[in-house]
């Protein structure tokens, strides 16, 4: 009977192990997913405009411990993903921006040109200071 029994507690101890590594491994690598390798990779990204596989986690089992570690490996995966996809959208607004304002110089520079050359012909006396008055 004490054997049965000293039997019977190291397989409860040996599978107690077996379901709470995982689970300890599962916890560690999750939080050091969301305090240090994402904040790093998401500013690799932005940086670089690259996106690059993630290491998964080193949960070896298809049971919910190991599902659970392949969702959180698909969820890093995605957060680099968006993380790429929002810094090419930055430089597309940035270029967009800076097309408008070569744009937008280009036309005052027009406008300014045609009053200089409206002022250069202007011989009324009240003309030509409505016009100075819209170029200074």
């Amino acid at each position: 009977v004490g054997a049965a029994i000293l039997i019977a507690l190291i397989l409860v101890t040996l599978v107690a192990r077996s379901m709470v590594r995982p689970l300890r491994t599962l916890r560690d690598s999750a939080l050091k997913v969301a305090h240090e390798d994402l904040a790093r990779e998401v500013e690799h990204v932005r940086s670089d405009g690259k996106e690059f596989p993630v290491q998964p986690i080193p949960v070896h089992t298809t049971e919910e411990v190991g599902q659970v570690a392949h969702a959180v490996d698909e969820l890093h995966q995605q957060a680099i993903a968006l993380a790429g996809e929002q810094a090419r959208l930055q430089l597309q607004v940035t270029d967009m921006f800076e097309t408008l304002s070569r744009r937008n110089r280009s036309l005052v520079d027009q406008q300014l040109s045609l009053i200089d050359r409206l002022e250069r012909d202007e011989d009324d006396p009240e003309r030509l200071e409505s016009l100075f008055r819209l170029d200074h």
